[in-house]
Order: structure tokens, then C-alpha cells, then sequence
């Protein structure tokens, strides 16, 4: 298999499913086809892909021909059960926030981080790229992962 530490951007998390990224997991099975002019927030206003160091856990960053939860798609706020459901060894992974990591750490896994000191690198729908800092409002982050939410970005 090959494998990437960039991932998708399911949305805010897979419960929500409401980013540009959607995955068969969490809220619903979405099977629609992605088209820009579905990203009601604007290209510019809206997260595509975002950083996430390789895992020492073979269940995580496995990019082709993976369906894994985790592994294609992530959220910038994850509270899913479905590692425990597959994996019940595994710690739960509740309430996990877009913050600095460790690759040892399996929820780690499912949430945007780097070794980057201050942040991580995004893919933004636009194109551009952008640095965002851990210290971002996590209402701004949320707001940036959805493509249809309506809400103001703002600082």
C-alpha cells in the first residue's frame, strides 16, 4: 500500500461527514461526488487537505486502497468509537482536538498535527497553502473544515 502523512478533511469529524473530503464512516454513507461548486463556503474559506506524521500503528496512514478510519480522512475535532468497535485493545479516542503529537499515541492518528513546533500545514480547496497554528480558536478551525456550514470565519 502507499502511504501519506496528508490526509483528507472530512469536516469538523466524521460524525458531521460535512467536509470536502466525505467518508463512508460516521454520518451516513455519502457516496456524492465532490465538485467544487458544492463548497458553499467558498474555495479560500475551506480546508482540503492537512498534515498528520506517519503512525507506528499499521492500522493508520495507508492512503491507496484503504477504507480505514483514519486513514484517507480525518477531522479537526474527532470523538469516534469506531477504533474501539474495530480495535477494542485500543485506547478510546474521545474528544480528540486539532493539537500538537505523538506518533505513538494512536488517537493522535485521527487529528491534524505535525512536528512543526507552532502548527501544521493545511491544503487549502483554493489551492494555497497555509501554516495554522495550535493556538487557533477552535470554532475558526471547525468553521474552516466544513464546505457548506455558512459560518463566518473570522479571527
Amino acid at each position: 500500500m502507499a502511504t501519506t502523512n496528508y490526509v483528507g478533511i472530512v469536516g469538523e469529524s466524521l460524525n458531521t461527514n460535512d467536509g470536502l473530503f466525505p467518508s463512508r464512516y460516521g454520518n451516513g454513507d455519502r457516496k456524492v461526488l465532490m465538485r467544487f461548486s458544492n463548497v458553499l463556503d467558498g474555495l479560500s474559506n475551506t480546508l482540503a487537505l492537512c498534515e498528520r506524521p506517519m503512525s507506528n500503528f499499521t492500522v493508520v496512514g495507508a492512503w491507496q486502497a484503504s477504507q480505514e478510519c483514519g486513514s484517507q480522512t480525518i477531522g479537526v475535532r474527532e470523538g469516534v468509537s469506531y477504533w474501539t468497535a474495530t480495535y477494542p485493545s485500543l485506547e478510546s479516542c474521545t474528544n480528540v482536538r486539532f493539537s500538537n503529537g505523538d506518533p505513538k499515541r494512536i488517537c493522535d492518528q485521527i487529528k491534524p498535527w505535525s512536528y512543526h513546533f507552532k502548527g501544521a500545514n493545511f491544503l487549502i480547496a483554493d489551492g494555497s497553502t497555509q501554516e495554522i497554528s495550535y493556538s487557533i480558536n477552535e470554532k475558526v478551525i471547525i468553521s474552516l473544515s466544513t464546505i457548506a456550514g455558512n459560518e463566518p470565519v473570522g479571527e
